[in-house]
């Protein structure tokens, strides 16, 4: 028998003491069971906060065990696991669906049968960039799709924002840039310019913007006033090179940072006859990707090659700079700390604050 509102509150506040704000928050979005929510919520922070046990335990007082599914991903190995997982917290029944059209028909048969909100809650959910490129934009639409007479609509627009963004974006990163994107995407509708069916064109005008929401993604400015002066030298290299390491792909290493038979490193020069490339397909691909990722051996690599005039900085003193660099927001940590691996890192500045506000001697448009 699930609580009321009020003796929900209560039960909270005394279990999770110093939440009031956060339970309050999370109480308003949800409301009773009949209720219009948010379609979409994502909960993030730090680690061991008790995020997770605080939504298992609201939904578990608050709710009955079928109108909401609590799944951790880390226990799906495939779509197939997530569907089959998720239908079945919803109804006890065990289904297989092997796309997320059946598994939209399935949801909408379910929600069908009465007038309470379902929720799905999926606890470790950058998880599920490893499963499918397209699945979370897909869960993200999933409102939409279950009542839209044409889900082919979402379907392109999730297909058009997946090729650009998949490989380079964190989770965070793609719920702060999808709303923007998906209101240029129906804007020929609502203006009437153009109809649900119009794929083509609309894909067409979502491309178009792509550059600005690459630019308010990856290329934010740095706030912090005369930043640099704070940074001593060979930290000023380190942030060049993670800038290197995003920018030139990593089968070019060798013919920028090659080492001579003397054992010093030097930055190689393309000949000016291969300068003329600023406008070949595969450059403006490069540019439109934006910055990749880079494991942090090979911005090591990149350091030394670049820095080895001025001596050698012990490795652990790089490894606390890039977390203060983290810190700063210059450069982005695209592995969470608690997945298995190398981390990777992306830089988060352009070419111009590079070149300008930190003096970057080794301009990409010379390379």
């Amino acid at each position: 028998m699930a609580l009321d509102s009020k003796q929900l509150k209560n039960v909270l506040f005394e279990e999770f003491p110093g939440r009031t704000r956060q339970i309050e928050t999370l109480l308003n979005w949800f409301g009773t069971p009949t209720e219009k929510t948010p379609p979409t919520i994502f909960i993030h922070g730090n680690r061991v906060l008790g995020k997770t046990e605080l939504v298992k335990r609201l939904f578990k007082l608050g709710f009955t065990s079928r109108q909401y599914s609590f799944l951790d991903c880390k226990i799906c190995s495939s779509v197939e696991d997530l569907f089959g997982i998720t239908l079945n917290n919803l109804t006890g029944e065990q289904f297989s669906c092997k796309n997320v059209n059946d598994f939209v028909m399935k949801l909408q048969e379910i929600c069908e049968n009465d007038s309470e909100t379902r929720y799905m809650i999926f606890d470790n959910a950058d998880i599920l960039w490893d499963l499918s490129s397209t699945l979370i934009p897909a869960l993200l639409a999933l409102p939409q799709w279950a009542s839209d007479e044409d889900p082919s609509f979402y379907q392109a627009f999730i297909e058009n924002i997946c090729d650009s963004f998949y490989e380079n974006c964190d989770l965070f990163d793609f719920f702060r840039l999808l709303p923007d994107l998906f209101d240029k995407f129906i804007e020929p509708v609502q203006e009437g310019r153009a109809t649900k069916n119009d794929i083509s064109l609309l894909c067409n005008e979502l491309k178009s913007h792509f550059n600005a929401s690459l630019d308010k993604l990856y290329l934010q400015d740095i706030s912090a006033a005369n930043f640099e002066d704070q940074l001593p030298q060979w930290s000023l290299y380190l942030l060049i090179a993670t800038f290197l390491g995003s920018y030139i792909p990593q089968n070019l290493d060798q013919r920028y940072f090659s080492i001579k038979a003397c054992g010093k490193p030097k930055v190689s020069r393309t000949p000016k006859k291969q300068k003329s490339f600023d406008n070949s397909p595969a450059k403006l691909t490069q540019q439109l990707k934006g910055p990749q990722p880079f494991e942090l051996e090979r911005v090591l690599a990149i350091f030394q090659s670049i820095y080895y005039n001025y001596g050698y900085i012990q490795t652990i003193d790089i490894h606390q700079q890039i977390e203060s660099f983290v810190a700063h927001h210059l450069v982005v940590c695209t592995v969470p700390y608690d997945r298995l691996g190398s981390r990777a890192y992306r830089c988060n500045m352009n070419s111009t604050i590079i070149d300008n506000k930190f003096h970057n001697p080794f301009k990409l448009s010379k390379l």
